[in-house]
């Protein structure tokens, strides 16, 4: 289960990028974060947030139901609780699509050789995968079990140019560190506390 780009290239290619686009969609992510369908399309050249990052890989957790994500929980007006609304849950792939997806990132957290196998910190039920920009200027880390899907994103912004800058030598690391372990350990941190219960 290590991360091999070169043949999920391929395979987005042979299904067509149309399509791995509309599955992404019905995952959770929302049309305006996709960029050029280029062959890196199926790695992730989209800009999706944290949140909307999360629900998709929920709906695997799901078994292919999505729920979408919100971020208010309770509204109020003169002491009165409103009704807030609520998407429906809708069903984005079957049962058997969104397993296959699930033993995919669970064999990458739960596989010796998998690429977020420090992820494991709840035992069997955790799945998960990382990334990182390719030009080193943001990572992330995206994982969940049954009960909570997280999502953790970093990125650093030149507060003159408000451009990205690169990772590299955050966290008092010197210039040879990558800064790309940073979401992984968050997420980490948080799920260990017992957020995932």
């Amino acid at each position: 289960m290590r991360s091999i780009n070169t043949p999920m290239i391929q395979l987005g290619m042979d299904v067509g990028l149309d399509r791995v686009r509309q599955a992404s969609i019905d995952a959770g992510l929302l049309p305006s974060s996709f960029g050029a369908r280029v062959p890196a399309f199926s790695l992730g050249t989209a800009t999706p947030s944290s949140i909307r990052m999360a629900s998709a890989y929920g709906t695997f957790a799901a078994e292919g139901t999505h729920y979408a994500p919100y971020s208010v929980s309770g509204l109020t007006h003169g002491g009165q609780k409103l009704e807030l609304r609520k998407d429906p849950a809708k069903r984005a792939f079957s049962k058997a699509v969104a397993a296959q997806v699930d033993d995919a990132l669970r064999g990458a957290v739960q596989s010796p050789e998998g690429s977020a196998r420090e992820a494991a910190v709840g035992g069997g039920e955790v799945a998960g995968k990382g990334g990182t920009a390719q030009d080193g200027t943001s990572a992330w880390f995206v994982g969940y079990t049954k009960k909570l899907s997280t999502a953790v994103s970093l990125s650093r912004v030149d507060p003159k140019s408000q451009e990205l800058m690169p990772l590299k030598g955050m966290g008092g690391g010197g210039a040879g560190t990558s800064g790309d372990t940073y979401p992984m350990d968050i997420w980490k941190s948080y799920m260990a506390d017992g957020a995932a219960e």
